[in-house]
């Protein structure tokens, strides 16, 4: 049964209890004891089975009519997870202050008037594609972690409520419930009354509930888009160059680049890689939390987010290998850098101006 379906049920219950009211009054009393007996009401202690799952104690009220109308708010409350604080995302927001740290080593990694040439312009371009593809990552996990704030929200308005109706129905039967001790008028008041009632909370209750699905699901889309545009794409345009010799001397070139500079950008893509994967392993089952704290009327969050997570890791990946490869291909240039033929220098530096 869909959610719209559950709604649709619940109003047909609702006008049911409406409608049944202008019968003849010698049946009234039966007719209530039988919509008792249909829903499962007649014990009404028992009925507090689904109550336990509420993110707070909740008063049972003490007439079939009433408690037949905190069932259903029990039933909506049943999909808005269980448990507080809410879940905020705080995890993608701890994300994005690690993928900032990462940016902030970047800066070290951008090659200096020390290493000049076409190696080091190389090498430039990579750093910059990285700057880029972090800054991404810092925006991706802050919007995640607003939309997830934003649902948490939602769905705790909607149990305060939810819990708040309960509470009035429960408030009312704890004097209507004596009307019925008037005999027959007695008890078409106390099922007017009570019917009034009910039907009040659930045209507060149901629509809050349809709209906060409503909302949860344009928080899926925002969450579908960030994890298409920002996670997925990152990780797809992420390049590891096949060749070995990426940042290598020509032949006979920049010959008076220290070694040391090209290794201290090797340890700087080291450092790079390292609080990559730290950034990688701050965000973990989100999406596990937000079914137990939001619940499944936010069924689609839920998908969104675990997707998104999925995605993330893989662009969280690759960023890292990313950065361990430019790594090993810096300390492989240094070396070369380092064991230029000594022939082949000395004809370079002949051939330059003022060089004799």
């Amino acid at each position: 049964m869909g959610f719209g379906d559950f709604v649709d049920d619940a109003i047909d219950f609702v006008d049911d209890v409406t409608d049944r009211v202008g019968e003849v009054v010698e049946k009234t009393a039966e007719w209530v004891e039988d919509k008792a007996r249909k829903l499962g009401l007649g014990r009404v202690a028992d009925a507090a089975r689904m109550v336990g799952r509420a993110a707070k104690a909740l008063t049972i009220a003490p007439t079939p009519i009433l408690r037949g109308g905190q069932f259903t708010i029990e039933q909506i409350l049943a999909t808005c997870g269980e448990g507080e604080p809410m879940e905020r995302g705080e995890a993608f927001r701890d994300g994005a202050s690690a993928f900032k740290a990462v940016g902030e080593r970047l800066v070290a990694a951008r090659p200096g008037s020390a290493w000049q040439g076409t190696a080091a312009k190389n090498y430039a371009n990579k750093v910059s594609e990285q700057e880029n593809d972090v800054a991404v990552m810092v925006d991706a996990d802050t919007d995640m972690a607003t939309n997830i704030s934003d649902e948490a929200d939602l769905v705790y308005r909607l149990r305060e409520l939810l819990t708040r109706q309960h509470q009035w129905l429960a408030d009312i039967g704890s004097w209507t419930q004596y009307l019925g001790a008037g005999g027959a008028p007695g008890r078409v008041m106390q099922v007017e009354i009570e019917s009034w009632a009910v039907g009040m909370a659930m045209m507060e209750c149901l629509p809050a509930a349809w709209n906060t699905w409503s909302d949860a699901r344009g928080i899926a889309d925002k969450i579908d888009t960030i994890t298409r545009d920002e996670y997925t794409k990152t990780a797809n345009e992420v390049t590891i160059s096949d060749s070995t010799g990426d940042f290598d001397p020509p032949r006979g070139a920049q010959l008076e680049t220290d070694p040391q500079v090209i290794r201290g950008y090797a340890g700087v893509q080291e450092s790079v890689a390292e609080k990559t994967a730290d950034a990688g392993r701050k965000v973990n089952f989100v999406a596990v939390r937000v079914a137990n704290n939001h619940g499944l009327i936010c069924a689609k969050t839920i998908t969104a987010v675990a997707k998104a997570e999925a995605e993330r890791s893989r662009a969280t990946s690759q960023l890292k290998s990313l950065a361990a490869d430019l790594g090993v291909k810096l300390y492989s240039a240094a070396d070369k850098y380092e064991g230029v033929d000594e022939h082949e220098a000395q004809r370079f530096r002949q051939q330059m101006p003022g060089r004799r």
